[in-house]
């Protein structure tokens, strides 16, 4: 099963409630966003057919922009917001022999999964817009298959 993990991309720093759920992204959360739509255009793995999303204003605002006018359709998932590690560990068991599985949500949870799972990832870790493609056997630690990094500028 392929596990896609996104942490979603660069946020403005405050809301105009004062919410962190409310945060937007920023313009170069928005850029990267746009870049990894079109890298995602190109990509030769068949994307996953659904992504859960965090219900995060910056969460939503990086599915609709990375995947738009991709056939994947994405569904909040309340549990993601300020999920732990156990709690990702949980959806990706529930889901194993399944479809591909695609998370887009939060750190420190998404990068606690990868590393809790058996994979590294590449200095600096699990930045903001960074999309992680895990091949998960029946057995054993994962396997990584992709990390595509953000872009923030043109």
């Amino acid at each position: 099963m392929k596990l896609w993990i996104l942490r979603h991309a660069r946020a403005e720093s405050h809301s105009n409630t004062g919410r962190d759920r409310d945060r937007p992204l920023s313009e170069a959360g928005r850029l990267a966003c746009q870049a990894l739509n079109a890298w995602l255009g190109k990509c030769s793995l068949p994307l996953p057919r659904q992504a859960q999303v965090s219900p995060a204003l910056r969460t939503r605002q990086t599915a609709q922009l990375a995947l738009a006018d991709l056939a994947v359709h994405w569904i909040i998932n309340e549990s993601l917001w300020l999920a732990s590690t156990v709690d990702l560990l949980d959806q990706v068991q529930q889901a194993r022999g399944q479809e591909p599985l695609w998370l887009i949500g939060h750190n420190p949870g998404l990068e606690e999964l990868i590393y809790r799972l058996g994979c590294d990832l590449p200095i600096p870790g699990l930045k903001p817009g960074t999309l992680v493609i895990l091949e998960l056997p029946e057995k054993g630690p994962a396997q990584r298959v992709e990390v595509v990094p953000p872009r923030e500028s043109t």
